[in-house]
C-alpha cells in the first residue's frame, strides 16, 4: 500500500510539462570488444550521466521509484543478460519512504550471447531505455541505444575503463552461507561471514533484490554469535517467501559490497514440522540398506561375500568380531566425512553430501586402493604386513578385525556417488539440526549399509547358507577383481573430466545456472523444464540417465511437449548448483525437478522426481498422468 501511495505521489508530481524539454539523464553504450566472433560473448555497459542533485534508481528501487528497463531489438538467437548495478545508496525520506538511489555516472552491465549461425559480417542491437529520473520532483525519461559490431575470427578487446570502473562499483557475489526466513512480524537473515571480514565491519546495510521483503524504512538489529554468524533482524514488508527458493540480497559494508544468495528456510520448516527424530532415523536406516543393491557397492560387497565364505568356518566370537569391526569401519568413516560436513557449512561454504569427491586428490587416493585392491584378488601379487603398501592389503587380507574395519570404509567411501531411496530426506533433515542429531542420523545411515554382513555374521543359521570352501575361491576371486577394474576406469573417466582433460560428457539444451532458470521460466512461459542435477562421478545419475533420461520413450516425450532440458554439473564444486539443491532440502545428487507449462497465467508447482529413476515415471511426470 505505502508503494502505491508513492507511485500516486510520483505521477501527480510528474504530469508537468516543464520538465519534459530536458533530459535530466543521458545515456553512454560502451562494449569491452571492438570486434566479435560468432558463438562468443562480450560485455556491453551503459553509463547513466545523471545531472547534479538528481537520481535514478537501483534494480529494487525501494519504497517509490523504478529502475531503468531496456526493450531490446536484436536478431535471433543473441540473447542479453539482465542488467547488472553498482552498489546504490540508501536514500530516506522522512518516516516511512525509502529507497535505493544511484547518483553521479552509475555503470550498468551486460553479457551479450552471439550465436554460432548469426547472420552477416556484423551485429547491431537497438534497445528502448526507460527510467524514472527524481530530485524533489519525479520526471519518466527515455533514450533510444544502439551498437554496431563488426563480426571477426577472434575477438579485438576495446579500452576496458568503463568496464574496469563498473566492475570496482559492482558488489562481489560470495558463497556465504546465508539464509532467510520470517516470523509473524519480522525478517530474518543469517550470514555466515568470515573472520577477516567480520572483524573489521562496523556500518552494515542489509538491501534485497527483491521489493517487499522488508519493511525498507525500518531499522536492521545485528547479533553476532559465537561461531562467527551474523543475525539480522527487519521489519518484514508486504511480500512473504512463500514462492521463493533462494532470496539474493546485498550485503553493504565499510569492508567491501557482497551479493549473497540466502535460502528460504520457509519449505524446510514445513516439511519438517511435524517429522520426528525416530521417522527420520528409521528413514535413515532404509537408506543405508538399499545402498547395499547400488552398483557402486557391489564390488565392496562381493569382497566380502569371500571373506563371509571363508568366515563361515571360524568361530562365532571371531565372526562376531569381524561383523562388529566392519560396522565399525562404516559408522566412524561416515560420522568423520558427516562432522567435516557440518562444520564447513557452519562456516558458510557452500557445499553438499559427495563433497569429497568434488576433489581430485581424493579420487585419486580412491582409485590407487582400487587398483591394489583389484590386481591383489586377481593374484598378481601378495603383500606382507611389514611392507608399506600392507595399509592397501587391509582391505582383502583375510578375515582379520583389521580388515574388515578398512573394508567398510571403504564400503563407505565408493558409497558416496550413490543416492538410495530414503537418503535424500534424513540427510536432508539431519544437516538442519544440530551437529549431535545431524551425527545420529549419518551413524544409523551407516549401520544401515553394514546391517546384512553383521547380520550373517551374528546369525549362525545365515552363515549355514553359504557353500563350503573350496578350489572354486580361487577362480571366485579372481572373478571379484573384475568389478573393481572397471570401477578403477570409471574413476579414471571421472578424474579426466574433472581435471579438464576431456570435455565434459553432461550435455543439455541449456548448462544451468539459476539466473539462467530463472530467465528460461520467465521467457518461455508456455515450455516445461525440467532440471537435472548430475555429478560425473554420482553412479546413481549415470545410471539414470541411460536407462532413463536417454531412452527413446523419454525423448520423444521431450521433444513432443517441447520440454527444455537444463543439467547442472556437479562434479567439481559449484556453489550455485549446492543452493539449488538446498532450496529443495537436498545436499546431493542426483535432483531432477520439473516445471510445468504455465496453466491460467501461473505455472504449476515444480515436481521433484525420485532419486531413482524409470521411464514410467518421466512419462508419468511429463504426460501429467
Amino acid at each position: 500500500m505505502m508503494r502505491f501511495i508513492a507511485f500516486l505521489f510520483i505521477a501527480v508530481l510528474t504530469f508537468n510539462p516543464v520538465f519534459a524539454q530536458d533530459r535530466e539523464v543521458t545515456l553512454d553504450v560502451f562494449s569491452d570488444q571492438s570486434a566479435i566472433v560468432k558463438g562468443g560473448q562480450f560485455n556491453i555497459a551503459i553509463r547513466q550521466n545523471i545531472r547534479d542533485g538528481w537520481h535514478t534508481y537501483w534494480h529494487n528501487p525501494g519504497d517509490s521509484g523504478e529502475a531503468m528497463s531496456v526493450t531490446w531489438n536484436t536478431p535471433n538467437g543473441v540473447v542479453i543478460s539482465k542488467l547488472q548495478y553498482p552498489v546504490p545508496d540508501k536514500t530516506i525520506y522522512g518516516a516511512d519512504l525509502t529507497s535505493y538511489t544511484l547518483h553521479g555516472a552509475p555503470i550498468l552491465t551486460a553479457t551479450v550471447s552471439v550465436p554460432e549461425n548469426l547472420e552477416g559480417h556484423s551485429l547491431t542491437i537497438n534497445g528502448s531505455a526507460h527510467w524514472l529520473a527524481c530530485e524533489e520532483i519525479c520526471v519518466p525519461e527515455e533514450q533510444e541505444i544502439s551498437l554496431t559490431l563488426p563480426i571477426a575470427k577472434r575477438p579485438l578487446m576495446a579500452k576496458r575503463d568503463v568496464f574496469d570502473m563498473a566492475i570496482a562499483a559492482q558488489p562481489r557475489p560470495v558463497d556465504w552461507h546465508a539464509t532467510i526466513s520470517q516470523d509473524n512480524a519480522n525478517t530474518v537473515f543469517t550470514v555466515s561471514v568470515p573472520p577477516v571480514y567480520l572483524h573489521q565491519m562496523t556500518d552494515v546495510t542489509i538491501m534485497p533484490f527483491d521489493y517487499g521483503v522488508v519493511n525498507n524504512s525500518a531499522p536492521t538489529i545485528a547479533d553476532l554469535d559465537e561461531n562467527g554468524v551474523v543475525r539480522f533482524e527487519q521489519l518484514k514488508g508486504d511480500n512473504d517467501l512463500s514462492d521463493m527458493a533462494v532470496a539474493p540480497f546485498l550485503l553493504k559494508t565499510d569492508q567491501g559490497s557482497f551479493v549473497i544468495q540466502a535460502k528460504a528456510e520457509t519449505t524446510r520448516v514445513s516439511e519438517f514440522l511435524d517429522v520426528s527424530l525416530l521417522f527420520i532415523l528409521g528413514l535413515a536406516f532404509l537408506g543405508g540398506l538399499v545402498l547395499n543393491l547400488m552398483p557402486c557397492v557391489f564390488p565392496v560387497l562381493s569382497m566380502k561375500a569371500l571373506s563371509l565364505v571363508k568366515l563361515s568356518d571360524y568361530e562365532r566370537h571371531h565372526a562376531r568380531l569381524s561383523g562388529l569391526s566392519y560396522a565399525a569401519g562404516i559408522i566412524i568413516s561416515f560420522l568423520l566425512v558427516a562432522g567435516l560436513l557440518v562444520v564447513l557449512k557452519n562456516g558458510g561454504a557452500a557445499i553438499g553430501w559427495g563433497f569429497q569427491l568434488q576433489s581430485p586428490i581424493v579420487i585419486s587416493i580412491l582409485l590407487a586402493v582400487i587398483v591394489a585392491v583389484g590386481l591383489n584378488l586377481w593374484g598378481v601379487f601378495e603383500i606382507s604386513g611389514g611392507r608399506l603398501t600392507s595399509w592397501g592389503s587391509a582391505f582383502t587380507s583375510g578375515n582379520s578385525n583389521r580388515a574388515s574395519f578398512w573394508t567398510g570404509v571403504l564400503a563407505m567411501l565408493v558409497a558416496t556417488p550413490c543416492t538410495a531411496p530414503f537418503m535424500a530426506t534424513a540427510i536432508g533433515y539431519a544437516l538442519t539440526q544440530t551437529p549431535f542429531v545431524a551425527l545420529s542420523v549419518f551413524a544409523t545411515l551407516g549401520f544401515g549399509l553394514a546391517f546384512p554382513y553383521v547380520l550373517f555374521c551374528f546369525v549362525p543359521a545365515a552363515q549355514a547358507i553359504l557353500p563350503k570352501p573350496g578350489a572354486w575361491m580361487n577362480t571366485f576371486r579372481k572373478f571379484l577383481a573384475v568389478p573393481m577394474f572397471i570401477t578403477a576406469f570409471w574413476l579414471v573417466w571421472v578424474l579426466v573430466q574433472q581435471l579438464g582433460f576431456l570435455n565434459n560428457q553432461i550435455t543439455s539444451d541449456e548448462p544451468f545456472t539459476n539466473a539462467r532458470l530463472e530467465q528460461t521460466l520467465r521467457d518461455n512461459p508456455n515450455k516445461p523444464v525440467f532440471t537435472d542435477m548430475t555429478a560425473a562421478w554420482c553412479i546413481t545419475c549415470l545410471m539414470n540417465k541411460k536407462t532413463s533420461l536417454t531412452s527413446d520413450a523419454v525423448q520423444d516425450a521431450f521433444i513432443g511437449n517441447g520440454v527444455i532440458y537444463m543439467v547442472g554439473d556437479w562434479t567439481n564444486k559449484n556453489a550455485e548448483i549446492t543452493q539449488y539443491l538446498e532450496s529443495f532440502n537436498r545436499n546431493g545428487v542426483p535432483l531432477y525437478v520439473y516445471y510445468g507449462a504455465t496453466q491460467n497465467g501461473k505455472r504449476p508447482a515444480p515436481i521433484v522426481l525420485p532419486q531413482i529413476l524409470t521411464p514410467a515415471i518421466v512419462l508419468k511426470t511429463i504426460n501429467g498422468k
